[in-house]
């Protein structure tokens, strides 16, 4: 079976000095807690799942990396204790998902002989099917949309394509900034959350505004954020913290039609947005992440 599902992913891959087949079964189980007190669980101590799919390496790391940017900050003293309790709000539901993915994509493969499906072969063989298995693995698609930490304020409805608040952000190209940052997952490659401040074709005063806004904010959390303001007018920048989104495409990645301001955690999810701006709306925001 292995060696078909490896024909039709990578044709021309063949099987050397396997050993005997043996029987195998899959454990699937989830913690009841992530946390009790000062123990925490993550990986494979706080799920197994059906080898299917690939997912105990991934969900390990994304498990270690949520907790990990909430620990620093409650550490550091720049974040309250209840901080890490969105941790298992935020991770066991992906485990539980995952659990259940792996579950049904073995129910998928075999039949009820045991052999592999014809059907699910034949899908694996095409882009679409291939793309359905990259996407089950790298487990990019998963939200946080339910936390305790994040959140959308405001009236204004983002464009259908925008990035949903709690997922994780994709990447935008064709910017420039005095930092020589010309892409998204670069200028978001921090410790730091950061802060987003989308302008659109507002005016000069509006930039100087925006950029005002951000030292104010970032002054007020020292070692917690980056801020940046993003035009899609002007030129190539000359302020660090002013970047030119040439294209628009950060601004259609994030929903930004009008003075939007957004916050990418250090995981690369978004975790607030507030259309139309508000500083006020933000440090209401900010009373959840740091003190």
């Amino acid at each position: 079976m292995v060696g078909k599902r490896l024909a039709v992913i990578s044709p021309g891959v063949v099987l050397h000095d396997t050993e005997e087949p043996q029987f195998f079964h899959a454990h699937a189980r989830v913690a009841h807690r992530y946390r009790i007190g000062r123990v925490l669980l993550a990986g494979d101590a706080a799920h197994a799942s059906n080898p299917f799919e690939g997912h105990g390496m991934n969900s390990g790391i994304q498990d270690a990396f949520n907790l990990g940017w909430k620990l620093a900050l409650v550490v550091s003293g720049k974040a309250p204790p209840s901080l890490i309790d969105s941790y298992e709000a935020e991770r066991r539901p992906v485990g539980q998902a995952i659990i259940e993915s792996g579950d049904a994509a073995e129910a998928r493969i075999f039949s009820s002989a045991g052999e592999p499906k014809r059907e699910l072969i034949a899908f694996l063989s095409t882009p679409e099917g291939q793309a359905f298995a990259a996407m089950s693995e790298a487990e990019l698609d998963f939200t946080y949309d339910k936390s305790p930490i994040v959140a959308e304020v405001g009236s204004q409805q983002s464009a259908p394509s925008a990035t949903a608040v709690g997922y994780r952000v994709g990447d935008a190209t064709d910017l420039a900034g005095a930092n020589g940052v010309n892409r998204l997952h670069q200028l978001i490659a921090v410790p730091e959350h950061t802060l987003l401040f989308l302008l659109g074709d507002g005016a000069v005063s509006m930039t100087a505004e925006a950029l005002t806004l951000l030292d104010t904010v970032m002054s007020r959390y020292p070692g917690c954020l980056r801020g940046y303001a993003v035009t899609r007018t002007g030129s190539a920048p000359d302020v660090h913290s002013l970047v030119w989104d040439k294209l628009g495409h950060l601004h259609e990645r994030l929903g930004g039609n009008g003075p939007t301001l957004c916050l990418i955690r250090p995981d690369g999810h978004l975790g607030f947005r507030c259309a139309p701006s508000s500083l006020e709306a933000l440090t209401n925001y900010f009373k959840r992440l740091f003190v």
